[in-house]
């Protein structure tokens, strides 16, 4: 019997095919215009431009975290889906889940158009590295900082989704309280985090190896990631985002 969260979990992206057609034709048209400028403009420059929509990302994870419930409640669809036998914490998994993945989604989408349209300058700039840079150092560097770019964007999105359940407390003023409880939420986990970070000294660091200019000689040099504030945050997250997940089965009305 197939699992009532991935029902649920699978409807969700399916309600969410129009947006994703209609962002990954928006990501691979702005490459195909950058690549029709090659010639034309610098190299470095058409590859870092490619990179652009990765910065309007946080943005748009903000917005549909915060609609994902909303829409329910605009479609007259909530009683419906408060009705379904899930606890809430699975409802609002969920929902954060569908957010992520299309997230992940068109970072890969960006990630294969830069494959596509500008190959010939990303070797051009990997060969003109004054040293060896192979696939694995890549693949491997790659994944360590789309994880601590994909850290703080699901964090954003937890705390997104629960200001705007928050905000469904209220008749009046819902905009107003979901941005105090946001900023409100802000505040709470950076707090957190300085105050308990120590506690998780113990985890090991995130290391990775990148590439280092000085006095005109280039290196491979290991930087570290403190894994502690890291561990705190995410604590927190997980508290907040269990108290949203109450909100949803216990005291939101239909």
């Amino acid at each position: 019997m197939k699992s009532k969260f991935w029902t649920l979990y699978k409807k969700e992206l399916v309600s969410a095919r129009v947006f994703l057609l209609i962002f990954t034709g928006a990501i691979l048209l702005w490459q195909l215009f950058l690549a029709s400028k090659r010639n034309i403009w610098p190299s470095e420059a058409l590859v870092a431009l490619s990179w652009l929509p990765l910065a309007v990302l946080p943005l748009w994870v903000m917005w549909n975290a915060f609609n994902s419930f909303r829409h329910e409640w605009n479609g007259n669809t909530i009683y419906l889906l408060l009705s379904l036998p899930l606890q809430g914490w699975k409802i609002s998994l969920a929902k954060l889940l569908t957010v992520l993945s299309e997230f992940t989604f068109y970072t890969f989408i960006i990630i294969c158009g830069n494959l596509l349209f500008f190959k010939p300058e990303l070797s051009l700039i990997i060969k003109e590295l004054p040293i060896e840079i192979t696939l694995s150092n890549i693949i491997s560097l790659g994944v360590k900082v789309y994880a601590l770019y994909w850290f703080p964007i699901a964090t954003l999105g937890v705390l997104i989704q629960f200001a705007s359940l928050a905000g469904r407390l209220v008749e009046r003023f819902q905009g107003l309280l979901s941005a105090w409880v946001f900023f409100l939420s802000l505040w709470l986990v950076s707090r957190w985090t300085m105050l308990t970070s120590g506690a998780f000294k113990w985890v090991p660091d995130l290391s990775f190896t990148v590439l280092t200019t000085q006095n005109g000689i280039s290196a491979q040099q290991t930087l570290s990631v403190d894994t502690a504030p890291i561990i705190a945050t995410l604590v927190m997250v997980v508290i907040i985002f269990i108290t949203g997940s109450w909100l949803v089965e216990h005291e939101l009305e239909v």
